[in-house]
């Protein structure tokens, strides 16, 4: 939001304390007028919040910065209704606490490149559609939910979680939900964070 953002900067120049809240670790020294502060207790009147989500808080005029690391992996059935997929997405990003800017990429097996609602919906979000061979998802060696039509059908026992996890280089974090055609599980890449100086 650019204007918190330009709130929060003329905050700074005013010599204004700034809030910070994370959900992640961050290296190094916090720059100057920055102070990290607890859900409860004082607050400052403006701050940051670094999450995956963009709930309300804790401040009274609050940042959101939220780092792109969540992968959607997304199976479906030929011809798929776009909103069938675009809700079910929608659905496990809600039951996970994830706002929709966090993701960073749509991946599924590459015998569904052509798909339409696959394209459409990677485009309404504003990420690449990432395509894997049966063979590369089934290279991982971790636990699936395992389907034996699925593994007929593609030659992979499961595409949602695996193109989710190879994707995003990361572990799952919602496993395989599936709803009108539709299959989808979130993976995310960890990423270290570090204050540095300017």
């Amino acid at each position: 939001d650019m204007k918190i953002a330009k709130e929060i900067s003329a905050a700074i120049l005013n010599g204004e304390e700034i809030g910070v809240s994370s959900d992640f670790p961050i290296e190094g020294e916090l720059p100057v007028q920055l102070r990290y502060v607890e859900e409860r207790g004082s607050l400052p009147r403006l701050g940051i919040r670094i999450s995956l989500h963009e709930e309300d808080g804790p401040f009274e005029r609050t940042l959101h910065l939220i780092p792109r690391t969540v992968t959607v992996g997304m199976g479906c059935r030929k011809g798929i209704d776009p909103a069938a997929a675009e809700s079910l997405l929608h659905q496990a990003l809600k039951e996970n606490r994830l706002s929709v800017k966090s993701i960073e990429a749509l991946c599924t097996i590459d015998i569904k490149k052509e798909e339409a609602a696959l394209h459409l919906l990677a485009e309404g979000l504003g990420v690449p559609l990432r395509v894997f061979s049966a063979a590369e998802l089934s290279q991982l060696t971790d636990e699936f939910t395992a389907s034996a039509f699925v593994s007929q059908i593609t030659g992979v026992d499961n595409v949602c979680e695996r193109a989710a996890v190879l994707g995003s280089r990361g572990s799952l974090i919602s496993g395989k939900k599936a709803l009108n055609g539709v299959t989808v599980a979130l993976a995310q890449r960890e990423e270290k964070y570090k204050w540095t100086q300017q």
